[in-house]
């Protein structure tokens, strides 16, 4: 049984990790040329439409499928009540963007928001139409299809973002590319699930899953309004413009690992600790172990990424996005935090605990209302930042607290698992910002200092000893290993 978790956990990973990486690596790319073809006022404007939607996207699951997953024995009543809630839902919520486009577009004072709030609204509903397919390839931990229809929508969307702002259709390619993902991935979720809705409707159903979908749903609408309340938040005080779009540049650099990371986590460790939420050791094991790495993994990107800011930015998008620099720098703090919230939030559902997280979240978004209220006083979007990166890092100390409460794994074993890594990642950055302070060409620097953090953290990591980077090692030379035994069996077979 432990064996089979394990084999099952590692696929998760790996497909997971292929994924996101794929995805977000295409996505990177994509918007890197984007951002040369386009002008930060174009990106800035489209901020809000994306904002309203993404928030708009959580209402549509409205915590079911969450409960699917979590759920041990689910029906096809279930799933096909869950699947037509989605798109009736998904409906509602894009004919009341739709209606309410002209009232945003004046909030904001500009009328040409209108139109492209509209447009983007659309991918809400086609979007709902593959969600439940989605949840379920989750549920059964089958990430290598969800890979496949992600990738293939990636990379016609990204072609067709490309294409018609080389030909000059500015802010409308954006649109365009984000239509023509949800739509693709839509269809190609459908073709890689199994899965087929019959036409079966249970309230009952619906009523099963929604004492812990509503919490969970709860939880994530108020997550995903407060995350998308700085974007716009950020639109009023700073006005639609470059600034926003600056910001928006920096938060898309610091999320193309970050999202990455805390993606993996959430897909796969959700079901992982639902699996095994009877053995609170075996949960402590699991939790030690995926900090550990977090930590080791994560930390050293982010700071990499805050530490060489200025050759970063100007060799990847160009200098004119160098004023998104101190905004990058700041976030780079939520960076480190979110993927080691994000395990302790799987946690916390993983083993029913959903109106732990609801609590949690509850708390952390009355800080984030405080922060809005300081921000609104000073005027200044560096408070805003720096006040936000606090009240994360309020809230991961929270979850810790919660944690050891639950499975016992004390705040003293919580920092042990942290500091080393921690250690390693310091050096590094301080190596990365001397290397920034010499006189050469941005792109040779860059690669001095992608060159000096590889060694540096290697270097560390093996002198230390430190658990997981050994055991990650011993994985790779087994594998290597078993790599080498089979050629030479084949060999000696010929």
């Amino acid at each position: 049984m432990a064996t089979t978790l394990k084999k099952q956990a590692l696929s998760a990973v790996l497909w997971t990790g292929l994924g996101r990486c794929g995805r977000q690596g295409v996505m990177l790319l994509i918007q890197l040329v984007l951002a040369r073809l386009l002008e930060r006022e174009e990106f800035g404007l489209l901020v809000i439409p994306v904002a309203i939607a993404s928030l708009s996207k959580i209402l549509v699951d409205g915590g079911f499928g969450r409960a699917l997953i979590q759920k041990k024995d689910i029906t096809e009543a279930d799933k096909c009540s869950v699947f037509y809630f989605n798109i009736f839902v998904g409906f509602l919520i894009t004919a009341g963007i739709a209606l309410s486009a002209p009232w945003i577009a004046t909030f904001y004072g500009k009328p040409q928001l209108a139109p492209l709030i509209r447009w983007i609204s659309l991918a809400v509903l086609i979007r709902s139409i593959g969600t439940n397919h989605s949840q379920l390839l989750t549920k059964a931990m089958n990430f290598k299809a969800q890979l496949k229809a992600t990738m293939v929508a990636v990379l016609i969307g990204g072609a067709t973002g490309i294409t018609l702002a080389a030909i000059g259709f500015g802010v409308w390619a954006l649109v365009a590319q984000t239509l023509v993902i949800a739509t693709v991935w839509a269809i190609a979720i459908w073709i890689v699930s199994p899965w087929r809705p019959s036409w079966r409707f249970s309230w009952s159903s619906l009523k099963s899953l929604l004492p812990f979908g509503s919490r969970v749903f709860a939880s994530s609408l108020l997550t995903s309004v407060f995350s998308n309340l700085y974007m716009l938040l950020f639109g009023k005080l700073f006005t639609v413009g470059a600034t926003l779009g600056d910001y928006t540049q920096a938060r898309r650099l610091q999320l193309a690992p970050t999202g990455i990371i805390s993606n993996i986590v959430q897909r796969v460790s959700f079901p992982l600790f639902a699996s095994i939420q009877d053995s609170h050791e075996k949960i402590r094991v699991v939790m030690r172990k995926s900090i550990s790495m977090l930590c080791l993994i994560n930390m050293p990107i982010i700071l990499f990424l805050a530490t060489s800011g200025e050759v970063l930015i100007t060799v990847l998008i160009g200098e004119k996005w160098l004023p998104a620099v101190p905004y990058l720098r700041i976030i780079a703090i939520w960076g480190i935090i979110q993927p080691l919230q994000t395990i302790h939030v799987q946690k916390f559902m993983g083993l029913g605990h959903s109106g732990l997280y609801l609590k949690i979240d509850i708390l952390r978004k009355g800080l984030t209302i405080l922060n809005i209220l300081i921000t609104y006083h000073f005027n200044s979007i560096l408070i805003m930042l720096a006040g936000q990166a606090l009240c994360n890092l309020i809230g991961f100390l929270i979850c810790m607290h919660e944690t050891r409460k639950l499975i016992d794994y004390s705040f003293r074993d919580q920092f042990a698992d942290m500091a080393k890594p921690a250690l390693v990642t310091g050096i590094m950055a301080a190596g990365v910002w001397a290397i920034g302070l010499l006189s050469l060409n941005v792109f040779l620097l860059l690669g001095l200092q992608i060159l000096v953090a590889g060694v540096i953290w290697f270097g560390l990591a093996l002198l230390l000893r430190i658990p997981i980077f050994m055991e990650m090692l011993g994985m790779g030379r087994a594998v290597l290993a078993k790599r080498k035994r089979r050629k030479t069996n084949e060999l000696d077979t010929e």
